[in-house]
């Protein structure tokens, strides 16, 4: 179903005055237009440069870029078997704590931060967990004691906090649902009773939100924000059209129903070989910040992957993590979702990025 783009118009009664307070006037009555609701908080997965291999520098050089194209958020993931790879280990919260002693305290990032015990279609658990149910108690109190540790280190500086990145595509295919929806009900209460200004969620794919709305709506049900990862392509990973976004935001917006929608990612890849290029890309880039501005405000945070290409050796690597080894369109997504070349150079959709931003009227 199409929706229209224009959330924003305002359905306004005429009225002629012929009669007001004993005189006449047949002077028309100036009625101002409804303010606009800006967008929220602009966020880039800010990855470097990589050849020649980045140093330090780099790292900050690729920060700066985001900023000064008005970027004013950030998204941090890591697995929760990157935090605790099994019981009894000590916990590693670096990428928290870096997140929040350079975005926010040093730029005033706002944070969304994600723990994947989901990473799409992989279980990223603590070892002593790898065969035991989402559901099971001694799951989900492993869990709540990670968190007891982890999110008094927020000191209040993270905004938003994702329980399982893109989760729909493993629960789908082993259909352990509910086991799924008992453990994040159960944690997403535990994170709020610690930081009840936390606003606490569960990563989607947009597919299938807007293919799924019942079952995207019943896990979401305890969730203060719907969140979602956005990436327009067709089943063999080749782009669908550029202009998806105009008909796709509103859909999501409509399936998120009362709750605000938090993007997570956003993306569009720039290789021929998906039948893309860098002007498509960066129509797709001017699509989604036109959809943003047309939201009514109801998109908080919009986070856009990625700032720089991957090497071809990254992206081996992680087609391989997902099971995807031999498969080419896959690693010509993952390798092409930059708004900049591997070596630093600026593709068409940068120059995009950063004119949207400019008059996007950010916060």
């Amino acid at each position: 179903m199409s929706i229209t783009r224009h959330l924003l118009l305002a359905v306004v009664a005429s009225c002629t005055l012929t009669s007001c307070g004993g005189g006449g006037s047949d002077t028309p009555i100036a009625i101002a237009p409804p303010p606009t609701v800006k967008p929220g908080v602009l966020s880039i997965s800010v990855s470097p440069r990589q050849v020649p291999p980045p140093t330090t520098q780099d790292y900050l050089d690729a920060f700066m870029l985001g900023k000064n194209a008005g970027v004013r958020g950030q998204f941090t993931s890591m697995t929760w078997s990157d935090v605790e790879p099994t019981f009894g280990a000590a916990y590693n919260f670096s990428r928290v704590t870096d997140a929040i002693n350079f975005a926010s305290k040093q730029h005033g990032y706002a944070l969304l931060i994600g723990i994947q015990v989901i990473n799409t279609n992989l279980r990223a658990v603590p070892t002593n967990l790898a065969a035991i149910a989402f559901d099971n108690v001694t799951f989900r109190n492993q869990f709540k004691a990670m968190l007891t540790q982890m999110i008094p280190l927020f000191e209040g500086r993270v905004r938003y906090l994702s329980i399982g990145n893109e989760v729909d595509v493993l629960l789908s295919s082993t259909n352990e649902w509910a086991a799924y929806k008992v453990f994040y009900d159960d944690v997403a209460a535990h994170a709020r009773a610690l930081d009840p200004n936390l606003r606490v969620g569960v990563t989607l794919t947009a597919d299938f939100i807007i293919g799924n709305g019942t079952l995207a709506a019943t896990l979401n049900t305890s969730s203060d924000v719907v969140m979602t990862t956005y990436y327009p392509l067709t089943t063999n990973f080749a782009v669908r059209p550029a202009a998806s976004p105009m008909t796709d935001f509103p859909v999501l917006l409509t399936r998120a129903g009362s709750k605000q929608l938090v993007f997570q990612e956003v993306g569009y890849p720039s290789a021929p070989s998906l039948g893309s290029s860098q002007a498509q890309q960066a129509a797709f880039v001017n699509n989604v910040f036109e959809q943003w501005k047309n939201s009514g405000g109801r998109i908080p945070f919009l986070n856009y992957f990625l700032l720089h290409d991957l090497t071809p050796q990254l992206c081996d690597s992680l087609a391989t993590q997902y099971g995807l080894p031999n498969v080419q369109n896959f690693k010509d997504y993952l390798c092409t979702l930059g708004l900049r070349t591997v070596d630093g150079v600026a593709k068409t959709g940068w120059g995009q990025f950063v004119t949207a931003s400019g008059s996007a009227e950010l916060p």
